[in-house]
């Protein structure tokens, strides 16, 4: 009896210390397994916190906040089938949320429905069922795609008009940085997610052909001509980005390749408006070949607002020094719009058995259901796209003067010389000048001038 005593107090102890080393183990491999979710970390999104919990099963909770599903409150507008999350986020090592989510379609009717799901009585005139899918969204709460092939996973009722369409982008842009640079007059945007993914793009200067140039006279004709308005792109690109857990050498399902995010200027169709000293203001259609004409009255003189000279400006040494020139701003509207492309691995099966041999005889009892024995999983890249557009008030640092509410006002001018026949080309008249946001036109009166050309 004091022996087995003796052994019970040399035990006690050793099951303690091994009880410790066990606890410290595991908690290093459920950490060391997630190293995004490192507890208590909070992943900022945006400004938005997402709380992971690392202890047994990686838990998110989505706080309500900018572009952040907030479930059972993301009402789905009419018309449209915006995802509708209703459960709980799972976070993951990648930084993909996964939340049941009611997707709008007529799938189920209005009921009643009795199938694998349940049974569900029938609704109300005007009510339906919707399908109970999950949601794949990144850290962030943007809608990514349906998970496992859009299959549901249930039925919810819909809280909204059913549709059959598919999920419409997030009315803000996945930019976790959003900026113009005042330095290069560049809109750049950082995407949201665990990547380095950056894309830059700046608006196009308005193209001003004239003539004459940059001098003209007094009740002479003037023409001012738009060039049409460019469209500017500017793209950043990744090569790989292992949503999946997976490596450029052995990809895993959900991993992305071949990443490229473009932003693009495009011009709205407005025409340019033009205010000219001395001049009502006027517009030129923004389509190319769009003209104006145009005379002035009076000499570009001090007297009438024209201050500054074409030594003070620069660029124009064609002309004296000591001249003093009209001042001018053009202004039209510009969109900036955002587009992803990249491709996603995804996996299928494929039964990979020979034919099965038929026998010449039917046997009394058919067969059952044919069971491959060589069953593999096979993966392809599919190509996929995001787009949409990026708002003014998005963007930081922009200048308020930029800021038109819905588009982007563009001042920015260069101006072109052209001859008697509208070519820019000619060697003897081709040149180009550019202020930025103004430009200069000298006007005198001609020294014995007798009448002047028809317009």
């Amino acid at each position: 009896m004091a022996k087995s005593k003796k052994m019970f107090f040399w035990l006690v102890p050793l099951l303690v210390t091994g009880a410790i080393l066990i606890l410290i183990l595991f908690t290093g491999n459920v950490r060391a397994g997630n190293p995004h979710c490192t507890p208590p970390q909070t992943l900022q999104c945006s400004g938005n916190p997402i709380v992971c919990q690392c202890g047994g099963g990686d838990v998110g909770t989505s706080i309500p906040g900018k572009n952040t599903p907030i479930p059972g409150q993301n009402t789905p507008v009419p018309g449209q089938n915006t995802p509708m999350p209703i459960g709980t986020p799972t976070c993951n090592i990648s930084g993909i949320v996964i939340i049941p989510t009611v997707r709008q379609d007529s799938t189920w009717g209005s009921g009643p429905i009795n199938n694998q799901f349940g049974n569900f009585p029938k609704l109300p005139n005007g009510q339906q069922y919707c399908s109970l899918m999950n949601g794949v969204y990144n850290k962030c709460g943007n809608f990514l795609y349906w998970a496992t092939g859009g299959m549901p996973v249930g039925i919810a009722k819909c809280s909204g008009p059913a549709t059959t369409s598919t999920p419409v982008p997030p009315p803000i842009s996945p930019c976790k940085n959003l900026f113009l640079d005042p330095s290069t007059g560049s809109v750049s945007c950082q995407w949201d997610f665990q990547w380095e993914l950056i894309a830059s793009v700046s608006m196009p200067p308005i193209v001003i052909d004239t003539r004459p140039y940059p001098v003209t006279l007094v009740n002479w004709p003037t023409i001012m001509r738009v060039n049409g308005l460019a469209t500017n792109s500017g793209s950043g690109t990744l090569a790989y980005a292992g949503w999946g857990g997976g490596q450029p050498g052995s990809p895993q399902q959900g991993d992305w390749k071949n990443i490229t995010l473009t932003l693009t200027f495009r011009p709205t169709g407005n025409p340019v408006t033009v205010t000219l000293a001395q001049q009502p203001a006027f517009t030129v259609s923004a389509n190319a070949g769009g003209t104006k004409t145009f005379t002035w009255t009076v000499a570009s003189h001090p007297a009438v607002g024209a201050v500054k000279t074409a030594g003070q400006v620069g660029q124009l040494s064609e002309i004296p020094g000591d001249m003093t020139l009209f001042q001018g701003n053009s202004m039209t509207t510009y969109r900036l719009f955002y587009t992803l492309t990249y491709q996603e691995y995804s996996t299928h099966t494929v039964c990979r058995d020979s034919a099965t041999p038929v026998p010449a005889v039917p046997p009394a009892i058919p067969p059952g259901p044919y069971q491959c024995k060589n069953l593999v999983t096979v993966g392809e890249w599919k190509s996929k796209s995001e787009n949409g557009e990026i708002l003014p008030s998005e963007v930081q640092n922009l200048p308020a003067s930029m800021n038109g509410g819905s588009v982007y006002n563009d001042y920015s001018v260069v101006i072109r010389r052209m001859d008697d026949s509208g070519s820019t080309s000619n060697p003897a008249y081709a040149h180009q000048y550019s202020w930025g946001s103004i430009y200069y036109w000298a006007c005198r009166e001609g020294e014995g001038q007798e009448g002047w050309p028809s317009p």
